[in-house]
């Protein structure tokens, strides 16, 4: 079941990364390969991620993105920039 989850979690990545080659501004797809980079424990990738989206959320997504990098930099070591 393990490699399932993993399997999953890529295609994801990869369906994010080529949405963003078409579309650079998609907020949903970057918020998304925030989240999935941290199940994947890179979270350098995904503090670089969640940051880039930030300034164009609002509400209760942008609640959601701010809580996932506190995530990342905690379980990264990561000091905030």
């Amino acid at each position: 079941q393990g490699d399932l989850v993993k399997l999953y979690l890529e295609r994801g990545i990869d369906a994010c990364r080529m949405t963003l080659r078409l579309d650079s501004n998609n907020a949903a797809a970057r918020l998304n390969l925030g989240k999935f980079l941290v199940f994947q424990k890179d979270y350098l990738g995904a503090m670089r991620e969640l940051e880039a989206v930030l300034p164009v959320l609002r509400d209760t997504v942008r609640l959601e993105a701010q809580t996932y990098a506190a995530l990342a930099r905690k379980l990264g070591g990561l000091a905030k920039t």
